[in-house]
């Protein structure tokens, strides 16, 4: 799937379970199957209050746009809505 625009209203809206491993730098990138042209960099945050404090880590999403055109939403990931 890829990072699409959400309906009118919508302030939130449910994304896969996503598994996160640690890796060392140099494993990093192996194994992918095709390269996707745009990626967002979507931040994750624990609460919705963003902040340094609550910032988990950064989210490789693709996207048929520009990663600008997320960035100007505001689009970013919420370990919870409370």
């Amino acid at each position: 799937g890829k990072l699409k625009e959400s309906a009118s209203k919508e302030m939130f809206k449910q994304m896969p379970i996503l598994h996160v491993t640690a890796t060392e730098g140099a494993a990093r990138g192996q194994g992918k199957a095709k390269e996707v042209l745009n990626r967002y960099k979507c931040p994750c945050y624990k609460y919705p209050h963003r902040s340094n404090a609550h910032f988990v880590l950064d989210v490789d999403l693709p996207c048929d746009e520009e990663p600008s055109h997320w960035v100007l939403r505001g689009v970013a990931l919420l370990c919870t809505t409370d």
